[in-house]
């Protein structure tokens, strides 16, 4: 880890999770998948401009996790997911 990736704030940590999007990544099979693309620069771009849509993400975040693993293991799941978030 970089010097100036080391710090006591946790930022970091922030940073490095803010890359992924877990639950559409769960759905789609890859973090490289354009829907993806297209999801995580509206969440950087519409959502963590604002107090609001900041709060949004890091509850998200926190919660997504467990989520994503139940979606990754049905195909069901994961086929739902991708309809409900525009393929």
């Amino acid at each position: 880890m970089a010097a100036d990736d080391d710090d006591d704030d946790g930022s970091w940590l922030r940073r490095k999770r803010r890359k992924y999007c877990i639950v559409a990544t769960a759905a789609h099979g890859s973090g490289d998948a354009a829907r993806v693309d297209q999801i995580r620069a509206l969440r950087d771009r519409a959502l963590l401009g604002t107090e609001s849509g900041g709060a949004f993400v890091g509850t998200y975040e926190n919660a997504a996790a467990p989520v994503a693993q139940v979606i990754a293991g049905s195909d069901v799941l994961r086929a739902l997911v991708r309809e409900a978030l525009g393929r």
